[in-house]
C-alpha cells in the first residue's frame, strides 16, 4: 500500500528532513510517497535457476563486467 505525503501533512514533516538534507535545494520536493511493505521476498535471477551449478562469486563477476560497474 502506498500514500502520498504533502506538505502539510504530519506524515510528510516527519519523512520531509531526512530527504531534504540528502537532496539539498538542488532538488526540492513538495511531495512524498509513502510505501508499507507488506510482504518481501527474494529476487532471484533467471541464471540462477537456469544454470544452478555457477556460484554467486561468478555470477556477480558476471554482472560486474556486463553492466560495468565497480563495487565500491
Amino acid at each position: 500500500m502506498a500514500t502520498v505525503a504533502r506538505v502539510g501533512d504530519a506524515a510528510f514533516a516527519n519523512f520531509a528532513p531526512p530527504l531534504a538534507e540528502l537532496s539539498g535545494q538542488r532538488f526540492p520536493f513538495s511531495c512524498i510517497f509513502v510505501i508499507h511493505v507488506q510482504s518481501v521476498d527474494p529476487i532471484i535471477a533467471p541464471s540462477y535457476r537456469l544454470f544452478p551449478d555457477t556460484l554467486e562469486s561468478a555470477q556477480i563477476a558476471s554482472a560486474l563486467r556486463t553492466y560495468g560497474v565497480q563495487p565500491l
